[in-house]
């Protein structure tokens, strides 16, 4: 497994991070700092894991200028049990967030998911939820 994160780019492709399992996936600094992404395309397929347990949470957190992810279908989200923070504080994002595509039947947590998210529409209609235990602050 490795962990990826950037910082201080407008525009993001990524084509392919290799057979690795990403267990950090980060766009903002920690600590609350602005992230200046304001495009992410995925055009390969991507493995996440993201638990509450590690250094995981927030994978768009503090991307405050973001306007469009395209591909996020490619992001595999089947052994992640966090999606903490997710969204949080995307507050200029005004499209809709489509993630029905995204495998929520192992996640355990949604705390702050979409706290301060600015999406017009937020779809989630086909997410599990049924091991979710925390949804403190989801929306």
């Amino acid at each position: 497994s490795s962990s990826f994160t950037l910082y201080g780019a407008e525009f993001i492709e990524l084509q392919s991070l290799g057979n690795n399992t990403l267990t950090s996936f980060k766009f903002s600094p920690s600590g609350g700092a602005p992230s200046r992404l304001k495009y992410i395309k995925f055009n390969k397929p991507i493995n996440l894991k993201l638990t509450s347990t590690s250094y995981s949470n927030g994978m768009f957190m503090g991307c405050n200028e973001l306007e469009e992810i395209v591909g996020i279908e490619n992001l595999n989200t089947t052994e992640c049990t966090s999606f903490a923070g997710m969204f949080m504080k995307t507050d200029s994002y005004k499209g809709t967030l489509d993630l029905k595509a995204l495998n929520t039947s192992n996640n355990i947590t949604l705390y702050y998911t979409f706290a301060y998210c600015g999406a017009s529409v937020i779809d989630i209609s086909t997410w599990d939820v049924s091991k979710i235990t925390d949804i403190n602050y989801t929306f």
